[in-house]
């Protein structure tokens, strides 16, 4: 806007204080400007507003003509403060010479208060010559920046002396004046011709050959920069340009590549290229092209060790592009800071590329060929700025290998595009020995089109910040693993991604490959997982990729289509040993289609969290013994702790035990679930703690042995004897255990090898605590002998079953003596042992004692002889079916009426 800066502080108004405000106009060597024949005046506004407080001041001309005064009244002066009060206020000088309105000036206010006293009077000053300006007044000295306003020829047009301001005219007034009349207009005229003698030239240049007027370098071009100085406008611009040898366009280069007999006829451009870089690092310029190049050979920029310049920089513009030719031996640009140590760091140089367009299309390569686009290595710092760099339009052409291969320290890519690499989109390396000091690495709004890796970091690489980076149709994208295939564990690490976009990708959009310390949030994944341009599928793509990762958090929204049941969106998996744990993962996938949600084949204490919609088959798979899985999938939701289901409101099942065990830990508020098979398990109560809770299930799947949960002093407190049965414990104080609530399917004949005994034998002491069915196939009464060697507290339950015949069962203990005779179907007797061979009957039921119904005991009648005899001690009740009469008989068999 102005021409001029200050040298002067903020201007200080006092409320009700008139007073002058000099400003005189200094050029760029000091010296005082004139100001005759050009007019200014004074504006003050509010420093956000462009409505002035008061019309603006006039402003009056000293007598020498070389300063001009704004004469503020009293009133303006308190208008200032007034408008000042709680807001910031500025004053602009205005040229309105020839009607323009032109700011030469814009200044801040201090406004003050003062003592307020009825005056509008005027401000008072005296007119000095500028040199003799003293403090009567503010003196706001202006030194010139830009231009140094009218020439001696406008000045003598605008006092009138001649008709126009041209420069014949100006001669002539001089010449007619002669002597002393005419001494200081021609020692300015002189003064302004010499000036306008070094710029008539090159302004003219531009005028006729546009950006060719700077020096140039390349074809028919040439300068020796430590003779060559730089004037006019190149030393304006701070350029020189590179004149490629090819003149055509660049469709006519790449069809001369591919013609073998007009191939031969290119000319290599990169030596060229190469002291043009240095010879405008020389002068401190940018070397800019805007022409298609050729270079058949590599530009290896060597500054060596102790570098002249400070600077390199390349800009590219217009049509230009640097293009490899198909026998391109290794890199197409490199740059290099060290000679004696390369990838070492060195602080005497900056690379900056500034939207640099390179392509290796033509050039046939590999992923390990080295025929990258840039490689830069060494350097205080480097800038790559909008630069496209192009291997091939897909990964799977085989041409190039990376588009940018960086090493060393503090690193910014912002704006580039990296397209088709074989290899890598960037690669970002330390040195050789992993101890480099690469600590700072910024890459921003970069897009990777169909790059096989996006980028990577390795060779202790570290503190990468990503951000707004878009990748569309890439193998992998952000990446620290190790820099071969031999584990070598130099891997990058310290990684924050930021609003990363990715878009049909095939492998895996973070592999976090034996990386630590990654913060990645608010990315997108979308379109199709797993699926390469030729159809390949890949069955182990996945969104997140853990595989040896530690101490991660990612976080973002994904919307993809797999390609095959095993793709998932977080596979956790490991690599050279090292598992991958301590990590969390956030994600909302309602609307993706997948195989799995989470899927960990190798890793532990994982904190996952994940949304899935209702096409996301298996919404989790995890080992981890502690991993965490919080989930949801189209309504229904749970939370899994190291596979077991943790759920609130659900029971919390504990893993399976198939052996004895002695608990170390309480699993809290689990069910341990035990499954036997050829012997009794022992499942031992640790010593807990008071509040401790924890439960016991016989699960499907066991044989008829028993479960015995003990306490810690190995005491059986209760025995689980069927599939399902289950007991709670809780603990009341250290190594007392209490049962809480228990249920023992006593009566449930679930064990599938327990079978009905038909004929006369002991029974099984395997069938304790169970119904044991006897079933006579006869008339004849067959016997059922309990077993020896039964414990304390063990009990038998036998049962005449259904379909017997008319036989009875006589329940005998193990020396042959009758204990009861069962004779209807249905009867049953409980017996307990005393752990010396001898039972007790508990308790005897008939199936002629049929209910107790509303307090009622009905009795089915029978015969005296059908009612059986009574063991000893005891009476048997029934009806007399011949006379309908109540009787009892005693163990000898008299029967009596009651």
């Amino acid at each position: 806007m102005t021409m001029f800066r200050t040298v002067s502080g903020a201007l200080t108004i006092y409320a009700g204080d008139p007073r002058p405000v000099h400003f005189p106009f200094f050029d760029a060597a000091g010296a005082p400007q004139s100001l005759s024949g050009r007019s200014f005046v004074f504006a003050v506004r509010r420093e956000i507003l462009t409505q002035a407080i008061f019309d603006p001041i006039p402003m009056i001309l000293s007598n020498d003509g070389y300063y001009v005064t704004a004469p503020i009244t009293a009133d303006q002066a308190t208008a200032i403060y007034e408008a000042g009060v709680g807001y910031p206020i500025v004053y602009d000088v205005i040229e309105t010479t020839a009607g323009a309105s032109t700011t030469r000036w814009t200044g801040r206010i201090a406004a003050q208060p003062s003592t307020a006293l009825p005056s509008d009077a005027p401000p008072r000053w005296i007119d000095l010559p500028v040199a003799e300006l003293v403090s009567d007044g503010p003196v706001v000295r202006v030194s010139e920046r830009g231009a140094a306003g009218p020439g001696v020829e406008q000045r003598l047009k605008d006092l009138g002396d001649i008709a126009e301001a041209d420069p014949a005219l100006m001669r002539d007034k001089i010449r007619e004046w002669g002597g002393e009349g005419g001494a200081p207009f021609a020692e300015a005229a002189e003064a302004a011709a010499q000036q306008a003698a070094g710029l008539v030239e090159p302004v003219q240049a531009i005028a006729d050959f546009g950006g060719n007027a700077v020096q140039s370098a390349g074809r028919d071009f040439s300068f020796n920069p430590s003779s060559f100085k730089l004037q006019g406008m190149q030393r304006l611009v701070g350029a020189v340009n590179f004149k490629s040898s090819w003149e055509g366009t660049l469709d006519e280069l790449m069809a001369a590549i591919d013609d073998p007999v007009a191939e031969a006829q290119l000319v290599d451009d990169a030596p060229r290229f190469v002291a043009a870089v240095h010879g405008a690092a020389a002068l401190g310029c940018r070397l800019v092209y805007d022409e298609p190049i050729y270079f058949r050979t590599t530009a290896d920029v060597n500054c060596g060790v102790n570098y002249p310049a400070k600077i390199l920089y390349v800009q590219c513009q217009g049509d230009g592009k640097i293009v490899g030719a198909p026998t391109l031996p290794v890199q197409l640009l490199y740059f290099r800071n060290s000679s004696t140590q390369p990838g070492a760091m060195s602080n005497s140089v900056e690379l900056w590329l500034d939207g640099v367009d390179a392509t290796t299309e033509k050039v046939p390569g590999d992923p390990f060929s080295a025929h990258d686009c840039v490689y830069a290595t060494g350097f205080s710092r480097k800038r790559f700025i909008g630069c496209k760099l192009k291997v091939a339009d897909h990964y799977l052409d085989a041409t190039g290998d990376s588009c940018l291969f960086t090493v060393g320290d503090d690193v910014a890519i912002i704006d580039c595009e990296f397209r088709g690499s074989r290899d890598l989109g960037v690669y970002l390396s330390g040195n050789a020995a992993g101890n480099a000091n690469d600590s700072t690495y910024l890459m921003m709004a970069n897009k990777y089109y169909y790059c096989r890796n996006a980028w990577k970091g390795s060779r202790n690489s570290r503190n990468i910040i990503s951000v707004g980076d878009h990748l569309i149709g890439c193998v992998n994208g952000p990446a620290c693993p190790a820099p071969s295939s031999n584990w070598d564990g130099m891997v990058g690490f310290n990684v924050v991604c930021i609003g990363t976009i990715f878009e049909n990708m095939v492998s895996r959009c973070f592999d976090t490959r034996n990386s630590r310390n990654w913060d990645c949030s608010g990315f997108i994944v979308y379109g199709t997982l797993g699926i390469e341009k030729n159809g390949n599928i890949d069955p182990a793509a996945t969104v997140v990729s853990l595989t040896g990762t530690t101490n991660s958090r990612f976080q973002g929204v994904v919307n993809v289509t797999g390609s095959h049941s095993n793709n998932s969106i977080i596979r956790i998996a490991a690599l050279n040993s090292i598992i991958g744990a301590g990590n969390k993962v956030d994600i909302v996938a309602t609307n993706s289609n997948i195989g799995y949600g989470v899927l960990e084949v190798a890793g532990n204490d994982n904190d996952i969290s994940l949304k899935c919609g209702p096409d996301v088959a298996i919404p989790y798979s995890t080992v981890g013994a502690n991993t965490r899985v919080e989930w949801s999938k189209n309504g229904e939701r749970g939370v899994i702790l190291g596979g077991i289901d943790v759920t609130p409101g659900r029971v919390q099942f504990g893993a399976i035990r198939t052996a004895s065990t002695v608990l170390t830990a309480v699993p809290l508020a689990r069910m341990i679930r035990v499954q036997t098979s050829s012997s009794v398990l022992d499942m031992t109560l640790p010593e807990g703690r008071p509040g401790d809770r924890v439960g016991f299930m016989k699960w499907p799947g066991s044989t008829d042995k028993f479960v015995n949960i003990r306490n810690p002093a190995g005491t059986t407190m209760i025995r689980l004897r069927d599939i399902g049965d289950y007991v709670w414990f809780t603990c009341e104080v250290a190594g007392a255990w209490t049962i809480e609530n228990r249920y023992l399917s006593t009566f449930d004949r679930l064990v599938p090898d327990s079978t009905i005994v038909t004929a006369s034998g002991s029974l099984s002491g395997t069938l304790t605590g169970r119904i044991i069915d006897v079933q006579p196939p006869s008339t004849s009464t067959i016997d059922a002998v309990l077993w020896n060697g039964a414990a304390a507290g063990d009990t038998a339950i036998v049962r005449k079953a259904a379909g017997s015949g008319s036989g009875a069962v006589a329940v005998k203990n193990g020396a042959g003596t009758t204990i009861q005779l069962l004779r209807d179907i249905g009867d049953i007797i409980i017996l307990v042992s005393d752990g010396a061979n001898g039972w007790s009957v508990v308790s005897t039921m008939t199936a002629r004692l049929s209910a107790v119904v509303n307090g009622r005991l009905i009795l089915q009648e029978m015969t005296a002889a059908q009612a059986g005899t009574a063991p000893a001690g005891c009476q048997i009740l029934f009806i007399d079916s011949v006379d309908h009469v109540p009787k009892r008989k005693d163990s000898s068999g008299a029967v009596a009426v009651v």
